[in-house]
């Protein structure tokens, strides 16, 4: 009998540690679980946000370097030259402002800002609010361009000069705006001519819509190069004063 229920006090003591143990066990479980949900997650949550911070930077900076890529990559082919022509237009620019300066390194280029209209895609057509003027650039290769003539005098065969006289036709909504001639005298791979847009000259309504620029050679009228943009702009209350009229 006494043994009896030593076995059974035992049993019971047996049963208590056991449920003892697995309840430490469970509750050492959740504050795992716990330390778990509170520290490890929130880690990766953070971690998650800066990759995704850093993903998104990085595709804004791809974004940015592709088009600065388009920019350059649109310089670099727009003054290939097709080298069988005796004038090749390299590019048109259409700038804020030409350096005139002869002792600085952009002398004769288009500096503070400007776009070039010479596209590989004709239908390219960049627009333009530069105000109250602009400057239309080109950059001309004349390195097979024949600029002497054989003539015959008393004393001989003599070689005289004869330049290429060019033009730059500029038109806003197909009506002429100006007309610039200029010669060639030399063989350059870079001819570089520009002519100045004063804008206050017309209405301000006047002058928004499309414009054309055409570098004509005028020993036969050939058309060298012919390209479009267009001017649009968000106007303030003192530019839409009427200061002129284009005249028909």
């Amino acid at each position: 009998m006494k043994k009896n229920n030593l076995s059974k006090y035992l049993f019971g003591i047996s049963a208590f540690i056991i449920v003892f143990l697995l309840a430490s066990y469970t509750n050492d479980s959740k504050v795992d679980a716990k330390i778990i949900q509170e520290s490890d997650f929130s880690i990766d949550k953070e971690k998650l946000n800066e990759l995704t911070n850093q993903t998104i930077n990085e595709e804004e900076s791809d974004v940015e370097l592709v088009e600065s890529e388009i920019e350059e990559s649109t310089e670099i082919n727009d003054n290939v030259t097709d080298t069988n022509q005796p004038i090749v237009v390299n590019s048109i620019k259409i700038a804020k402002k030409v350096d005139t300066d002869p002792n600085s390194n952009s002398y004769r280029e288009p500096i503070n800002a400007y776009k070039t209209i010479t596209t590989l895609d004709n239908k390219v057509v960049k627009d333009i609010d530069y105000y109250p003027s602009f400057y239309i650039w080109t950059s001309i290769n004349t390195e097979n361009l024949e600029l002497n003539l054989r003539e015959m005098s008393s004393s001989g065969e003599l070689l005289v000069l004869n330049p290429a006289n060019l033009s730059m036709l500029i038109t806003c909504n197909e009506i002429q705006v100006s007309e610039f001639e200029f010669n060639v005298n030399a063989k350059t791979p870079r001819w570089r001519e520009w002519v100045e847009v004063d804008l206050t000259q017309f209405e301000s309504e006047s002058i928004v819509g499309n414009w054309n620029v055409k570098i004509i050679n005028k020993k036969d009228n050939q058309i060298l190069e012919n390209r479009s943009f267009s001017f649009n702009k968000d106007w303030e209350a003192d530019e839409l004063r009427q200061t002129a009229e284009i005249i028909y």
